[in-house]
């Protein structure tokens, strides 16, 4: 082959440690924007989360660190958009925590459904793990949402903490307790924070994703 594009740094670090023998690229994933609602009032008081219910995206950490929360803001409210195996499971432990009332499961939505959900949310949380690019984040960016990732995983190229978003270490409640706890006792920053995340999505739409594609087909036809 003449090339191969990974859609992440962490992804492009992988390829090249197996000894792929092709140049790497880096194209980033793109997402496709939604026009922004109007009528949609925003809470940073309201969390969301929007992926599988399965291991890997560590639902059950941010119910943990909601329910953490919750001691200190009882209002907050948490919805999990999303399907998957351990729906039942994070049921069961919502309940444990005393939350039921405030997490709220919707099950799979259509794409512009969760737009909105998470353009009434303030925090968009998923510290998943392992996380080769996560076109999600990019969405809830897009929305306004304080994005919250992972550390090391593919999301760390676009969010630079503390700027125009948050990363955190994979399974750490306590971290994921500080960073929505700076966010409300800090609003005007996590506003701030929401609105840089806000235009760094805006310049990561699939048609830039399309156009560097089309960069790097002109670079190989020409022998570049």
């Amino acid at each position: 082959m003449d090339a191969v594009v990974a859609v992440s740094g962490k992804l492009k670090e992988r390829l090249v440690s197996c000894g792929t023998r092709a140049p790497v690229y880096k194209i980033y994933n793109g997402f496709v924007p939604h026009p922004y609602p109007a009528d949609c009032p925003k809470s940073m008081g309201s969390l969301i989360q929007v992926g599988n219910l399965i291991p890997s995206k560590r639902v059950d950490v941010t119910i943990r660190a909601f329910a953490a929360l919750r001691e200190e803001y009882p209002d907050l409210e948490l919805t999990v958009v999303g399907q998957g195996p351990l729906r039942g499971e994070l049921e069961r432990l919502c309940e444990a925590l005393g939350v039921s009332g405030a997490v709220h499961f919707t099950g799979q939505l259509p794409n512009e459904t969760v737009f909105r959900k998470m353009c009434e949310s303030g925090i968009f949380v998923m510290a998943s793990k392992p996380e080769g690019f996560g076109i999600v984040y990019l969405e809830a960016m897009a929305a306004g949402c304080v994005a919250v990732g992972t550390e090391g995983e593919g999301i760390a190229d676009v969010i630079t903490h503390g700027e125009n978003g948050f990363l955190v270490p994979a399974d750490d409640v306590s971290a994921i307790v500080g960073v929505i706890r700076t966010c409300m006792e800090d609003l005007q920053k996590a506003e701030e924070i929401a609105e840089k995340g806000k235009q760094t999505a805006r310049t990561m739409t699939w048609a830039h994703n399309a156009r560097q594609y089309e960069e790097l087909f002109r670079q190989l036809i020409k022998g570049d």
